[in-house]
């Protein structure tokens, strides 16, 4: 899971479960050496979705914005002027 969110002092973070063995996600495997390879086909795949996402989004109702917002390799200050954006506010 990867949490992009960076704004009212948070942090992005990545998180990683062994959800057989840990079923209550209380022990994050994310920064765990043994689970490096799991890590990176996970986030291959998110990246994966995230890209098709930015390829078939509907160009209206702000879709768009959401390949950019959950892109992990964005930066949060481009992330954050889509994410202020909105009803009154474009």
């Amino acid at each position: 899971m990867y949490w992009g969110y960076a704004g009212d002092g948070f942090s992005p973070t990545e998180e990683l479960y062994h959800t057989r063995k840990d079923p209550l996600e209380l022990v994050n495997l994310a920064k765990n050496p043994e689970y490096s390879e799991a890590l990176k086909s996970m986030q291959a795949g998110y990246d994966q979705a995230v890209e098709a996402w930015k390829q078939d989004a509907v160009p209206y109702h702000r879709y768009q914005d959401y390949g950019v917002i959950f892109d992990r390799h964005t930066p949060w200050e481009e992330k954050a002027k889509r994410m202020r954006r909105g009803k009154g506010r474009e």
